[in-house]
């Protein structure tokens, strides 16, 4: 051997030593910790392989008197259901039935016990470099006991269901679809790792179970996904719910809030838009200066007090609060394996499907988390179907610096040369041959041994999941999880009769004892019903519901089993009717885009306080928006109708540089006959112009008509309005007790029925047409020719009376249109002469004209219009369609077999 390669081999074990000291987490401080350990600490840490793992990490232990776990902490530590049941079972059911076992489960190809060879020789020299590091997670026994390459377990796989190509419902789904084992002992690798088709079938696995489904499931619909191998908090590797329940959207599928919306924001953004034009059109640099507010120093210095007080009580709640906080946080992180729990994740590689950003996801959760979280300690290794990577940085303060760019060789230690960069596949056969005619013997034969292997195909069958287990959702339809301050549950669809698919109960002690507030998710109802909101210390109750429902329904408040609010889809009301509000004393509606430009609505009720209840309307108020390019007489702000007082005003919106209204007092006419008024003693005008002409007679009496007929029309409406709403509560009672699932017409389980019971009423119907003597079948249901063959023999008809019979029957048809027209044109000349005569007697005597009498000519004129409208409408469409009809007639003649003549 020359000095050079003694020189490079003396580098390479000195690089080999640095990175020993700074692969894992907290490495750098092993070294320090194995010399102060004695000599019989060392026996025994060669002796146990548990001893060895904690005497290596020193944030396991305090001090080296505490490496030897405590039998009853170790007791306390969740232990899972022995997998060996499960993988026996499973064999089983798999080995009953030799077909159905793929042959790759139970033993290995030739390509793939290369493959091993190949491995288990990396394996012996990653020992030997590093032999203070934890074992790699390569080689795993299966369900049968026949070891495999971890990379060949994941099996890509696209499953035909929509959700599951986003990679949060993906994940969310094989969390809740699984039940979680963690590993037992906590800080060693798993004895298996079976297949994805395994996991699926029990429902049930440990976090590399998880990752290992997941990774297949995401790399089969696009996503550069790996499984990560490496260490993490106890909060993470234990599933601990212990800590508080925060947000719903946070530990809920999207597929629960698809259907809700912030319904705070809509009528919101509305009311402060229309509050921005207002102020818009009513901005001017004069401003009204406030009047001066007397104030008592006295009750001033007291509400500083008690706010003083007040604030200091709060402050004082608060802190306490965050101490007890502190010191739950401080219990749940008091571990003595902290950087030891091995567990599994998957790792999001930016690029592929639009991922902008790398990120990891938590299989057992659906969560996801950066890159640099706390939660996650440490990083062994990271693979995928393709390729295997080893990690070569420093992880001691948890993920914080550790690069995830796999493609470079001084971070991360490739298995294999193939696909050892991510998204890019090298072909080896493509070298030239001068480099391998420049190859050493020795270089050439490693190289062909490590580095032009193929990797095999996956052992695994392609992952199945039928539709009733995917609807299913959970392994038993349910899934709970207990948190410090609530209790959430996940049911599959279908599961519940009431269409529930999650609901989250809130503790308002530590206890669990006081519910505060409920919510349940509904999905696939038929009354819309998504979202429900119980207050069990206000007796509040808050539905939601989606687009479809009857009425335009969007949310509903209860409160103490009496309506409050209401909230509609106002685009998809005719009215457009936004909210309503339920008082002991008023109703109050809001409008949007309607023609009227009406946006507000309230009624006022008498007070009853004998039986609490409401009593005789006394006032309805309108609003309405304001037109931009109308005159000021136009402009309407609001109405008022006074029912008692029989009075009704109407108030103008601001003029410009003015600060008053104009306003318009009317009293409504007696209902005595003989009693005469003059028009200036039912109307009270004020005008802010003082320059404005004053209306005319004719318009404040044509006002007086408008502003009575707008009162029945308020009436009107507010008597609807209280019949729908007893209409959506009698409809909500019954519906929930009757609580119905729609049902897709996609769905081959639960619709197989009602297609089938669909095409045997069908066939039933068709039968029956069939079995009907008087049914007639074609077209033509009508005899037209009877009436003109009655004096002809039909059997022998010659050519001029088959001719003559059809003169005769497009003559009686064109007489019949002719008729038809002369008659809609009498009655149209009718109704016109009648309205002229109206209008000409209305000219000459409507300055003696009475009210009864002018308000009975504006309803016949009304009257007349509309039905000179219906009949010219009537006679344009005949003049119209009687040549149509005449052509059509002519053809059937042509063509009935009767006058067979015509065309011999």
């Amino acid at each position: 051997m020359d000095r050079e390669e003694q020189t490079e081999m003396n580098q390479g074990q000195s690089e080999h030593e640095l990175l020993e000291q700074s692969t894992t987490p907290n490495m750098m401080a092993d070294q320090q910790l194995q010399n102060e350990v004695n000599p019989e600490q060392k026996e025994i840490a060669e002796s146990d392989p548990t001893e060895e793992s904690l005497a290596v990490n020193p944030t396991a232990l305090e001090s080296t008197n505490e490496k030897v776990i405590n039998k009853e902490e170790e007791s306390e530590l969740p232990l899972s259901k022995s997998q060996d049941e499960y993988f026996q079972m499973v064999k089983e059911v798999l080995t009953a039935d030799p077909s159905k076992c793929n042959p790759s489960y139970s033993s290995n190809s030739q390509k793939e016990g290369e493959v091993l060879d190949i491995v288990e020789n990396f394996v012996r020299q990653y020992k030997q470099l590093y032999p203070h590091r934890k074992d790699l997670f390569l080689i795993m026994k299966n369900e049968f006991n026949i070891n495999k390459f971890v990379c060949s377990t994941i099996r890509p796989t696209s499953l035909p269901y929509k959700d599951l190509y986003d990679y949060r419902e993906c994940a969310k789904f094989v969390a809740d679809y699984l039940s979680y084992e963690p590993l037992d002992p906590p800080y060693d690798l798993p004895e298996k790792l079976p297949s994805p088709t395994f996991t699926l079938k029990v429902q049930s696995g440990n976090c590399f179970d998880y990752s290992v489904l997941l990774a297949s499931l995401l790399r089969g619909v696009g996503y550069d996904a790996y499984v990560v191998s490496g260490y993490a908090t106890k909060d993470i590797t234990l599933i601990d719910d212990s800590k508080i329940f925060e947000n719903v959207r946070d530990e809920v599928s999207s597929r629960l809030y698809a259907n809700i919306w912030d319904e705070s924001k809509d009528l919101e953004t509305f009311l402060e838009d229309k509050n921005d034009n207002k102020e818009n059109l009513s901005a001017n640099k004069y401003k009204l200066k406030p009047p001066k507010q007397l104030k008592s120093d006295f009750i001033v210095k007291q509400n500083e007090k008690l706010s003083k007080i007040r604030k200091e009580q709060e402050e004082k709640q608060l802190r306490e609060r965050e101490e007890e906080l502190a010191r739950q946080k401080s219990l749940r992180e008091q571990d003595d394996l902290r950087g030891l729990r091995i567990h599994c994740w998957v790792l999001l590689l930016a690029g592929k499907r639009e991922i902008a950003e790398s990120l990891f996801i938590e299989p057992t959760t659906g969560k996801t988390y950066p890159l640099d979280h706390s939660a996650y300690l440490g990083v062994e290794s990271v693979f995928s179907n393709l390729n295997y990577w080893v990690n070569m940085q420093v992880c001691i303060d948890g993920l914080k610096g550790v690069s995830f760019d796999l493609g470079d060789n001084t971070k991360w230690e490739f298995l294999f040369l193939e696909n050892s960069q991510p998204g890019i596949t090298f072909n080896t056969n493509l070298r030239s041959k001068e480099n391998e005619a420049n190859m050493s013997d020795d270089e050439d034969e490693n190289n062909l041994v490590s580095n032009e292997v193929d990797l095999p195909p996956s052992w695994v069958d392609p992952l199945e999941i039928p539709q009733e287990r995917y609807e299913a959702r959970c392994p038993t339809g349910r899934k709970v999880a207990y948190y410090q301050n609530a209790i959430t549950e996940t049911y599959g669809d279908y599961f519940r009769k009431d269409g529930m698919i999650f609901r989250v109960i809130r503790f308002s002690d530590e206890e669990k004892k006081k519910k505060s507030v409920i919510e349940e998710f509904f999905s696939k109802r038929k009354d819309k019903l998504v979202k429900r909101q119980r207050n069990m210390e206000t007796m509040e109750i808050i539905e939601f519901f989606e687009r479809g429902r009857l009425h335009a329904l969007r949310r509903q408040v209860i409160m103490n089993s009496k309506m409050k609010e209401m909230h509609f889809y106002a685009s998809a009301r005719h009215d457009g009717l936004l909210k309503r509000i339920e008082t002991p004393r008023k109703t109050i509606e809001h409008f949007q885009d309607r023609d009227d430009l009406l946006i507000y609505r309230s009624v006022t009720f008498e007070e009853n306080p004998e039986t609490n209840s409401r009593g005789e309307m006394i006032k309805i108020t309108e609003k309405f928006s304001q037109k931009p390019d109308a005159s000021p007489l136009e402009n309407i702000y609001k109405k008022s109708f006074f029912l008692k007082e029989e009075k009704i005003r109407v108030s103008f919106y601001l003029q410009k540089d003015k600060i008053v209204r104009s306003y318009i007092d009317v009293r409504k006419p007696p209902t005595e006959q003989n009693q005469k008024l003059n028009i200036n003693d039912l109307v009270t005008f004020y005008d802010i112009d003082p320059y404005a002409v004053p209306p005319k007679k004719q318009y404040l009496y044509s006002l007086i008509l408008q502003l009575i007929k707008a009162e029945q029309q308020c009436l009107l409406a507010v008597h609807l309005a209280e019949k729908e709403l007893q209409e959506i509560i009698e409809s909500r009672n019954s519906e929930e007790k009757d609580v119905q699932l729609t049902i897709s017409v996609y769905d081959r389980i639960r619709g197989k029925n009602d297609q089938t019971l669909f095409d045997s009423n069908h066939r039933l119907s068709l039968k029956k047409d069939k079995e009907d003597p008087f049914h007639i079948q074609g077209p033509n249901k009508l005899d037209y020719l009877s009436p003109f063959l009655v004096s002809y023999n039909t059997s022998s008809l010659t050519k001029d009376d088959a001719m003559a019979v059809k003169d005769s029957a497009l003559k009686s048809l064109k007489e019949r249109l002719i008729e038809k027209a002369n008659i809609i044109q009498k009655r149209l000349d009718e109704e016109t002469n009648a309205l002229q005569k109206a209008q000409q007697s209305y000219q000459k005597n409507q300055d003696n004209m009475s009210l009864e009498e002018t308000e009975s000519y504006m309803s016949f004129c009304k009257e007349s219009m509309f039905r000179i409208q219906i009949l010219e409408k009537r006679l344009a469409k005949h003049k119209e369609s009687a040549p149509e009809r005449y052509v059509n007639l002519d053809k059937k003649l042509k063509n009935d077999p009767r006058l067979i003549s015509l065309v011999n």
